[in-house]
């Protein structure tokens, strides 16, 4: 069996002013990728709604994200977000045309090519919470 540990860190530096956070050029934020998520998924996807992916503010979609599985009994069991490989993740995979499971997200308008890529590079980069 192989672990995963999950990204539940952020990169610190010690400065003049404290601590900080070290961040890579060119590194996608999560408040990128929840900028993204509220536009694009939260009209279906909050507690108030059906759906199986719900959050209430950008560190619970992080948690729920890195940490929980689908519930759904198509895709039960597969992780929303493999840190460091969107093809193995369940968010990313149902941004495609033919996900492994379930349908495609969202359902009427498919992201932007820029939207897509703002998800598949925070994943492959680790799916850190840098806000």
């Amino acid at each position: 069996m192989k672990l995963k540990l999950l990204p539940l860190f952020m990169l610190l530096a010690c400065g003049d002013d404290g601590l900080s956070v070290v961040v890579e050029e060119g590194q996608v934020n999560f408040t990128e990728v929840f900028n993204v998520l509220e536009s694009r998924c939260t009209p279906c996807h909050n507690p108030g709604k059906a759906g199986g992916l719900t959050w209430t503010d950008a560190q619970s979609a992080y948690l729920t994200l890195v940490t929980d599985i689908s519930a759904s009994s198509m895709c039960y069991g597969k992780l929303w977000v493999t840190p460091g490989d969107a093809k193995e993740s369940l968010l990313f995979n149902k941004l495609s045309m033919a996900p492994v499971c379930g349908n495609k997200m969202p359902p009427k308008a498919d992201l932007t090519p820029e939207e897509a890529e703002i998800i598949e590079l925070w994943i492959n980069q680790g799916a850190m919470f840098i806000p």
